[in-house]
């Protein structure tokens, strides 16, 4: 790329001494450089090279939290001849992040530059993109010091909860109020020897980036904890993840951040059982709770729970509990949380609310998220008007959507066809198949190790285009392209011009265990499967496609896509 200069140097004294001389070009000019040696990495940016990687080098970072910098073997300068401070920021946010999704090195940074760069610049999407995109190019191929395709990289699980994204400005503002509140909290705790339990909960629908927020603000308690001049100095952070796989995904971050740790991501359950109540040393400063909304809301042998409420448990072993919830994504009986059970447990606590509502997942425009809201509240309202930038279609027969979505596999990866659990599978090693419209597919298939996109994240062909997921494979993921398939739960009404859902079709047993002759067992039922439902549709990035298997159905989604043909 013209004025695009990238080079490569052993990070010693004589080197350094030459950005002076020979290498004067990325001397006193806004760069990014990468140090570096065979498995970690750092990444910063400067205005001043020379003075910069001198004081690295002889461990004279200014920072009260700055760790050790002098052992790196390398470092790569990058200039481009139209950078300014602004696009250096913005560059080196998203370095970090590529290089936590491209696997091949720890990183060593600890402090954000997230606060610096979600303010817009001149020409912000050409750096974003064209210059970036030649930065990695040359990065992979000339200079050999990362391994894999941004194609890739962007498919990764890793990638899309980094704690290190740009967020939002609704994200951001967010953001800064929480640490705010924590700074806040921590002081009182710190002068007052106060010690009553805070609660900060925030919700959100599906999409709206939610786990984005909860990575990032859990990393700047970690970076806080290190920071002699915070009141969160010398602080214990821990973050709790009740669904399988975004556990393994949070582990895997941990393995490509130096400054996280596996111990301190944790089931709740083991959290709890950690944590005995009679011991005041062993309490947590900060507990943050991904997908609260599948928290345990009564005891549980067989998870090895004894407790009344996960939730209860969890905020009486924490000086600050910070809660993600969405109500629209509880799908199990055991983890059922309505207003009222809610509030019985937080009402005590008196939480500062917050919440999200901007849909950053789907590339879909208003108006389709509107009728997807109201198809899960089981109203069909006519077709939607969707943007050229999202592929909306319906199906005739299932086969067909799984063509579609191979063929879309191809060309973008992490797409696949799901369904609403609707088919018998057992946990018994057994092998299980959805039987529907012409299709006969591996039916909820999943991995004790690692998650179904990790399977994916070295090819775009990846396996799980031959399966049928179900929302315990992809709730918390992206797809680039959804297909999914309503069940034989999901019927229409043609009296009432409605959905009308039949739970004793559904074959998720755990999802109603424990209702027995509970009052509102149907209307619980009802709102279980629906909320699953809801789950899948939002899913797709770039695309969603539907297939009913309820003749009836099918033929009143076929209706009102012919009345926009």
């Amino acid at each position: 790329m013209e004025g695009l200069t990238i080079k490569t140097i052993p990070f010693t004294k004589e080197e350094i001494d030459k950005i002076k001389t020979d290498y004067n070009a990325f001397n006193d000019y806004p760069i990014i450089y990468i140090l570096h040696k065979e498995k970690e990495a750092y990444i910063g940016e400067t205005v001043n090279a020379f003075n910069r990687l001198h004081n690295h080098r002889l461990n004279r970072n200014n920072t009260s939290n700055a760790k050790n910098r002098h052992d790196f073997k390398h470092v790569t300068l990058i200039k481009h001849e139209k950078f300014n401070q602004s696009a250096t920021y913005n560059l080196e946010t998203k370095l970090i992040n590529y290089f936590l999704g491209d696997e091949r090195y720890t990183l060593r940074n600890v402090s954000q530059t997230v606060s610096s760069v979600v303010h817009n610049y001149y020409e912000k999407s050409f750096y974003n993109d064209e210059v970036f995109e030649a930065i990695w190019k040359t990065l992979k191929d000339t200079e050999q010091i990362v391994n894999k395709d941004l194609f890739l990289i962007e498919n990764n699980d890793i990638f899309k909860l980094s704690p290190f994204k740009q967020l939002t400005s609704e994200q951001f503002e967010l953001y800064q109020d929480v640490v705010y509140e924590l700074e806040e909290q921590f002081f009182k705790m710190n002068t007052q020897n106060k010690t009553e339990h805070k609660v900060l909960f925030i919700e959100g629908s599906a999409g709206v980036g939610k786990s984005v927020v909860l990575s990032s603000l859990y990393y700047k308690t970690l970076e806080m904890s290190k920071d002699k001049n915070s009141h969160l100095y010398d602080t214990s952070s821990y973050i709790l993840i009740n669904h399988n796989e975004a556990l393994k995904t949070f582990h895997s971050i941990a393995s490509n951040v130096k400054i996280m740790q596996k111990n301190k991501i944790l089931k709740p359950t083991s959290f709890i059982n950690q944590m005995p109540l009679d011991k005041e040393s062993t309490q947590a400063d900060i507990v943050f709770v991904d997908e609260a909304h599948l928290l345990l809301s009564s005891s549980d042998s067989y998870n090895s729970y004894h407790g009344h409420n996960h939730l209860e448990d969890i905020i009486k072993r924490a000086k600050v509990t910070i809660i993600i919830f969405d109500s629209k994504q509880v799908t199990r009986n055991k983890a059922y949380w309505d207003a009222k059970t809610l509030n019985a447990v937080l009402s005590k606590y008196k939480p500062k609310r917050y919440e999200l509502s901007t849909q950053m997942r789907m590339h879909a425009g208003d108006e389709l998220v509107s009728w997807l809201d109201n198809l899960v509240q089981k109203k069909i309202t006519p077709m939607p008007n969707v943007p050229k930038t999202y592929d909306f279609d319906i199906f005739e027969h299932a086969s067909d959507m799984h063509k579609k979505i191979q063929q879309q596999n191809t060309k973008w990866g992490l797409s696949r066809v799901v369904s609403t659990f609707d088919f018998e599978h057992k946990k018994d090693g057994g092998k299980y198949h959805v039987t529907t419209g012409g299709l006969d597919l591996p039916w909820n298939l999943t991995d004790s190790s690692t998650t179904w996109a990790q399977r994916e994240k070295t090819s775009l062909h990846g396996s799980s285009v031959d399966e049928v997921g179900s929302i315990y494979t992809v709730q918390g993921f992206d797809l680039n392209y959804v297909g999914v398939i309503l069940g034989p739960s999901i019927t229409y009404d043609e009296k009432n011009n409605k959905l009308l859902i039949l739970s004793d079709r559904y074959k998720d047993t755990e999802a109603f265990k424990g209702l027995g002759d509970h009052p509102n067992a149907a209307k619980i039922k009802e709102e279980i499967i629906l909320n699953a439902l809801n789950i899948l549709l939002k899913r797709g990035i770039k695309g969603l496609y539907l297939y009913a298997h309820d003749e009836k159905l099918r033929a009143k989604l076929r209706e009102i896509k012919k009345s926009t043909l």
